[in-house]
């Protein structure tokens, strides 16, 4: 979800199409202490960026040298933005597994729920 340009458009199609009580499940990068996500790049119509900050950042990506463009930094208010925009509940759950060496930053899983 940090690489997508709109992702309200994008919550509000998956809570569009899921059955109710179907759930949503994805992961991504919340930034400790950000309280407000912050929009870094903003995909134009035409095609072209918009670069927000000055240093763009690109993640790896095994299809693409130039990786992948991150468009957002998420901070604490993603679970009321994704409500605000898709009406769906929101649980986030963060994780510290040894036995598989996932440690450390960034282990927020999201978890979206469609009521009704």
């Amino acid at each position: 979800m940090e690489h997508v340009s709109q992702p309200e458009s994008v919550l509000k199609e998956v809570a569009r199409t899921l059955k109710p009580g179907g759930a949503y499940v994805f992961t991504v990068p919340t930034y400790k202490g950000k309280i407000d996500s912050e929009r870094r790049a903003l995909y134009k119509p035409d095609g072209s960026i918009d670069h927000l900050v000055p240093e763009p950042e690109y993640h790896g990506n095994p299809i693409s040298d130039a990786g992948s463009l991150v468009t957002f930094h998420y901070g604490y208010d993603l679970p009321e933005r994704i409500y605000s925009w898709s009406a769906m509940d929101v649980e986030v759950r963060r994780f510290h597994d040894h036995h598989h060496g996932i440690i450390g930053d960034f282990t927020e899983v999201y978890i979206c729920r469609k009521l009704t």
